[in-house]
């Protein structure tokens, strides 16, 4: 791959009718994160960095290998990501294709679990991110339906359309996509879709209306903004959200709206906001993404952007260390904020920092197990996943309205899941299931003894599943820095997830001992009645 050169990609982006606002950033190389965009003059919030129109946006729809293809060889690709990863190899094997320089623009290598060698893979035993690498399943894509499609067209795909290059081009996806409705970037879709509306509108039946189809599409320098927790100071918003935004504002002059939540910053605002040398920025198309500022950001700031990869470009989270690293390669290791320090236990090693979004996944079987294991009964699960009767019934019936993954997090002021207690008082009671069946709820999450039992139970069969190094031993490495990056960086994974559940079992500690202070002071309270009678 060609070396970065953020002028050859905006230079790019431009002559494919993108509107960059460049002298309010400069593309450039960030320690630990690959190339990233800082702030070159101080920047108000409210303005447009740049804006990429729909048509430009990399994927199976604007790409046009379709059309070199049958339709039914093409539409055996359908279904998750192949479609897009073959489009983006064929797309980088063409030196005219339209996304040349972004393509080059791109990472070649990775430090995603994706690529580690296996000895470094064990380092990642009973975290979050041990069975969502993907690779084996990747393989097997590429064997079944990529290889041999690629063997029918020799003509079409020329060039390096290897396995390698299969996840190569698939670890782009995971980090960097995009997810928008399928009728910005699909026009034939879209036709059909505004056909039907149109009908639907001429007929007085009322029609259920139809969720939005997504697709994952590649969004060209939207994906250089870096994601960090609670660092984000711009936001990718869509054509939609610049249509709701204005009829947000007339509300608002007409006295409408009063106490309703509004959005992050009003696209007309944002254009009305920007400095003049920017304003090509913010002449974008209508049908066009636009990332814009959601603060003030100083000159010399790096400007990261919400997780958005495989999020629809509307969502926005702050990404746990499991799901930098599984996607991006890389963790957070920062100071905690002193308020937030301060209420971490000392035993969780709060001065060596970290990440204050970690959080940890309590599976629905492990808790089953436990509950199994308090009733001393037997439980057993096919190779679905499903247990064994009568544990079955319970479990679908769960599984209609709710997960059976229960997060915990590190944040102090976050308790016990409910539904956690729900969860296991709908196993551990007959009673609450017989309520359930009849009155279609499930239980309440008022802690017993013995749901609080369950719980601490699983999450010591959730510690119990790591390598040999407690918590202490994952802070020591942390703290020395003397191994490679893969060890460290696994290293500060398994810190974050094991405090977490560390943190877990204190609240779980606590809430027993506020239920015997409660069962105490109950007694006493009898007693005294007793003698007042």
């Amino acid at each position: 791959m060609p070396d970065f050169d953020g002028a050859d990609l905006i230079a790019g982006l431009k002559a494919n009718g993108c509107t960059i606002g460049d002298d309010l950033f400069a593309l450039c190389p960030i320690e630990g994160m690959g190339n990233g965009a800082v702030a070159t003059r101080d920047i108000p919030s409210g303005t447009a960095l740049f804006s990429i129109p729909s048509s430009y946006l990399l994927s199976e729809h604007t790409s046009t290998l379709s059309t070199h293809l049958k339709p039914e060889d093409w539409a055996s690709l359908e279904g998750g990501w192949t479609r897009l990863i073959l489009a983006l190899m064929w797309e980088d094997s063409r030196a005219e294709s339209p996304w040349r320089a972004y393509l080059d623009a791109m990472p070649g290598s990775f430090s995603t679990p994706m690529w580690w060698p296996a000895p470094d893979l064990a380092l990642l035993k009973g975290t979050d991110i041990e069975n969502r690498i993907g690779r084996a399943s990747a393989d097997r894509d590429y064997d079944e339906r990529v290889a041999p499609l690629l063997a029918a067209y020799p003509g079409v795909f020329v060039g390096d359309f290897s396995k390698e290059c299969y996840h190569r081009q698939g670890s782009r996806v995971l980090s960097r996509s995009f997810t928008v409705p399928r009728a910005r970037v699909d026009a034939g879709y879209r036709k059909e879709k505004e056909e039907k509306e149109a009908r639907s509108e001429d007929s007085d039946e009322e029609e259920e209306e139809e969720e939005e189809e997504q697709v994952a599409v590649m969004v060209p320098l939207a994906d250089m903004l870096n994601a960090a927790y609670e660092m984000d100071n711009a936001r990718l918003f869509s054509p939609d959200e610049e249509e709701d935004e204005e009829e947000d504002e007339e509300g608002e002059e007409k006295g409408e709206g009063e106490g309703e939540e509004q959005g992050d910053v009003s696209m007309r605002s944002a254009a009305s906001a920007a400095p003049a040398a920017s304003a090509s920025a913010n002449k974008a198309s209508d049908d066009a993404y636009t990332m814009t500022t959601t603060r003030d950001i100083n000159a010399g700031e790096q400007i990261p952007a919400p997780l958005a990869a495989n999020a629809q470009y509307n969502t926005y989270s702050s990404p746990c260390n499991s799901e930098l690293l599984r996607k991006y390669g890389h963790v957070d290791l920062l100071p905690f904020p002193s308020s937030f320090a301060s209420q971490l236990p000392s035993s969780v090693f709060p001065q060596l920092g970290g990440n204050a979004g970690d959080e940890v996944e309590l599976s629905g079987d492990l808790v089953l197990r436990a509950i199994a294991a308090q009733l001393r009964k037997p439980i057993e699960f096919d190779a679905d996943g499903r247990p064994n009767p009568p544990w079955d019934e319970r479990l679908e019936a769960w599984l209609e309205d709710a997960d059976d993954t229960f997060i915990l997090t590190l944040d102090p002021a976050d308790g016990l899941p409910e539904e956690l207690l729900s969860f296991v008082r709908l196993f551990l009671e007959d009673s609450e299931w017989e309520r359930t069946k009849q009155k279609g709820k499930m239980p309440k999450p008022t802690p017993t003894e013995e749901a609080l039992g369950v719980i601490d139970a699983a999450i010591t069969a959730r510690l119990a599943r790591y390598a040999a190094e407690g918590l202490e031993g994952d802070a020591e490495i942390v703290e020395k820095g003397e191994r490679g990056r893969n060890a460290h960086n696994a290293a500060v994974v398994r810190l974050g997830e094991k405090r977490c559940l560390v943190l877990g079992r204190n609240r779980v500690a606590e809430m027993k001992r506020e239920l015997k202070k409660r069962r105490i002071a109950e007694r006493k309270e009898q007693r005294e009645a007793k003698r007042r009678r």
